[in-house]
């Protein structure tokens, strides 16, 4: 009984164990169950995913054999599942001259491991289709790395569409730039033959107005003038807008003056500010630097469309210029300019459309105004170019203001006598008397240049073509040649080669490109082919003698050495103190009545330029001595004043050519010179008398003169740069007020 009751326990307890151990068998094949299910659920995502791929996936071996094919790879390459399994790549989907490659790769990864060249990495490829064809893939490939060998799996994409977006748009672009260079060709053969005719229509009517004219005459010549250059301006505004549409545009970076930049603008403009009774007022604030480094000419372009813009509407009112500086450091400054109008204002509404490309206000406007609606889209351009702002503010009836904002270098005292050193000489400098030779297929424009040249003293020898020119360079030495550009049989620019490789003086002539070409980059071109300046048609009389001076310094500089100043001296005094017949011309154009209003004025500006002249000798200064001088000679020239022209001019020009020496050798008796012109002048002023006397006349009011505010010396500087025409009513209003 007590054993039967031991072994029952025994019995029991060895059951207890066998539970226990196969309850932990059964946790431990849950556990395993349930880790299988997990892995079989995980793989069924996996290959889920590979499936619904829309991309292919091949898993392969290290041997290239192929382990999994899913739906995107049967859509890629047109194999079923079936078809693909334990195929190679290489013989199912690699062109054959890739074969060594990919063998190469395989057997690299077991050397390299994951660095070796196409692991984690996208490549593209050329991939072979079931149907035989080939086609580009993108190629990515992972590796899956075990306790087994290495599985590669290749994510592949067919890039067909996408190199067929890329060919049309490489063919979209390709067509764009051959319409871009289509375009800029167009605009250069244009160019050549807008301005090849109105080089002849300019250069005449220029040539004309250096003539002896009746006044009526005189402002019919004026009138075409002003249309041609009017015309001249539109095809630039075109020409600047393509530049830019390209990219193109480049800006100088050359010290200036601001004050004598805003000036020529407004002598620009004066005459119609005249015409339509018009104030021009300019106000430079104090502290503004006048001298700064930047785009001289892109600046002024942006001043002339605004101001120009602000006179041509606006009637019996006002425009003012107001320039002041926002900010100033070591070596920059913010520039703002503000044109202030009182004419027809514009709609709010409208203001938007200001800016834009060939826009106009509206049908009445453009009538009123012409042009190509392109003037403020373009200085738009310049401004935002230069690193600025630009706008407006308008109410119609009120008038408007303009404003702009760009920022400048400021010229330190180097700069400004690099600067000074280049100076460009003077159309006006007294050249010995050259031999040149014309180059020119255009029978107008070579009438035209010859008058030119044959009037400014020199001998001139034509050719009709770039063979010809090459010919008669080759046999005959001259000073210049100006060579046309766009000539039949051979042209400017490979006449030009031919003539750089004469030997010896032959070769090394100075020649000036003079051309109706005025593209970017034509200049550069011109250059590179040898020639030594370059002249945009259509020429102007001044524009062509001051290339000549150009390129003739070294002449100008030896003609100044053999003048010595006693032979200076004695060509001096055959010259008159007061030329009369030049007076004389003017009352015609002006009214006799003008005459002592015009010399009284006359005077005081002699005066204070004489004074910058003697400051000048006492200072020892050749810059300010070739200021004064200058301006004296522009003066001495308005009124006839023959004597001091011809020694300021001489002065001038010595100063240009760098030789002070002779510079200040010539200026020996200006003080005299001056005081002689002076006297002169008074005593003609007081026996003038053609039909009234100034007395009778009598003075202008100055109580007018201040509501106005018109300035005396304006209206003298109209005369002086040829406005006669346009400032002779004015001058009569102010007389007789």
């Amino acid at each position: 009984m007590y054993l039967s009751l031991v072994f029952s326990v025994g019995e029991a307890l060895g059951l207890l164990v066998a539970g226990g151990v196969i309850i932990a068998l059964l946790n431990r094949i849950t556990q395993l169950k349930s880790r299988d299910e997990a892995l079989i659920e995980s793989q069924a995502r996996v290959a889920a995913t590979i499936n619904t791929s829309p991309d292919a996936v091949i898993v392969v071996d290290v041997q290239g054999c192929i382990l999994e094919w899913n739906g995107g790879a049967e859509r890629c390459f047109g194999y079923k599942r079936e078809q693909a399994l334990a195929k190679t790549m290489n013989t199912l989907i690699i062109p054959q001259r890739h074969w060594d490659n990919h063998e190469k790769a395989l057997k690299a990864y077991s050397v390299q491991g994951a660095s070796s060249v196409v692991i984690g990495r996208r490549i593209e490829i050329a991939a072979l289709h079931a149907d035989g064809h080939e086609f580009p893939i993108e190629l990515a490939v992972g590796v899956a790395a075990g306790t087994g060998q290495p599985i590669f799996v290749a994510f592949v994409r067919d890039i067909t569409n996408r190199r067929k977006y890329e060919a049309d748009l490489q063919a979209a672009v390709a067509l764009a730039e051959n319409g871009s260079r289509s375009k800029a060709n167009f605009l250069a053969v244009m160019s050549h033959e807008m301005r090849t005719p109105l080089n002849g229509v300019i250069g005449t009517l220029d040539l004309l107005a250096r003539t002896q004219l009746m006044s009526e005459q005189r402002q019919l010549v004026d009138t075409a003038l002003q249309s041609g250059e009017l015309l001249l301006a539109q095809i630039n505004d075109v020409l600047d807008i393509s530049k830019m549409d390209a990219d193109k545009l480049t800006l100088d970076e050359v010290p200036f003056d601001v004050v004598d930049m805003i000036g020529s603008v407004l002598d620009i403009v004066r005459p119609q500010a005249i015409r339509q009774g018009n104030l021009l007022t300019l106000d430079i604030a104090d502290g503004t630097p006048r001298n700064v480094v930047g785009d001289q000419i892109r600046l002024r372009q942006i001043s002339l469309n605004l101001i120009s813009n602000a006179v041509k509407f606006t009637t019996k009112g006002s425009v003012s210029i107001f320039v002041r500086s926002l900010s100033l450091d070591c070596d920059k400054v913010t520039l703002e300019f503000a044109i202030k109008d009182t004419g027809i204002g514009i709609d709010q509404c409208k203001l938007g459309d200001l800016f834009q490309d060939f826009s106009m206000i509206d049908s009445s406007y453009s009538r009123r105004s012409g042009g190509t609606g392109l003037g403020l889209a373009i200085s738009k351009r310049l401004v935002q170019a230069m690193g600025g702002q630009i706008s407006v503010s308008s109410q119609p009836g009120s008038g408007s203001v303009f404003w702009f904002k760009v920022r400048m270098g400021v010229a330190t005292e180097t700069l400004l006598v690099a600067a000074d050193t280049e100076t460009v000489p003077s159309a006006d400098i007294e050249l010995q008397p050259l031999k040149i030779l014309l180059v020119e297929d255009n029978l107008t424009n070579l009438m035209v240049a010859h008058r030119m040249l044959s009037v400014q003293g020199h001998q001139v020898i034509t050719a009709t073509d770039g063979n010809e020119g090459v010919q008669a360079a080759t046999v005959e030495l001259f000073d210049v040649i100006l060579m046309d550009i766009s000539m039949p049989e051979l042209d400017g620019l490979e006449a030009a080669k031919r003539i750089r490789a004469l030997p010896g003086r032959r070769g090394n002539v100075p020649i000036i490109a003079m051309t109706a070409h005025a593209l970017q980059g034509d200049r550069e071109r011109f250059l590179e082919a040898g020639m030594s300046d370059y002249v945009s048609k259509p020429v102007r009389l001044n524009q062509l003698m001051g290339s000549i001076a150009r390129v003739a310094r070294t002449m100008a500089c030896s003609s100044s050495d053999k003048s010595t100043p006693a032979h200076n001296a004695a060509r001096t005094e055959t010259l008159k103190l007061i030329n009369r017949g030049e007076i004389e011309n003017l009352a015609a154009e002006t009214g006799p009545d003008m005459i002592p209003l015009i010399c009284r004025q006359f005077l005081v500006e002699l005066e204070s330029r004489g004074r910058d002249m003697v400051s000048a000798l006492d200072g020892q200064s050749g810059e300010l001595l070739r200021k004064a001088a200058h301006a004296l000679t522009g003066l001495g020239a308005t009124l006839g004043a023959d004597r001091m022209t011809y020694v300021m001019r001489n002065i001038e020009g010595a100063c240009i050519a760098g030789n002070l020496i002779e510079a200040f050798a010539q200026s020996a008796n200006v003080r005299q010179l001056l005081a002689d012109t002076s006297s002169a002048y008074r005593s003609f002023l007081s026996a003038w008398s053609p039909q009234r006397s100034f007395g009778e006349i009598g003075p202008p009011d100055p109580e007018w003169i201040d509501e106005s505010k018109v300035s005396l010396a304006d209206f003298v500087r109209s005369v002086a740069t040829d406005e006669q025409a346009d400032a002779a009513p004015m001058l009569r209003r102010m007389a007789n007020n």
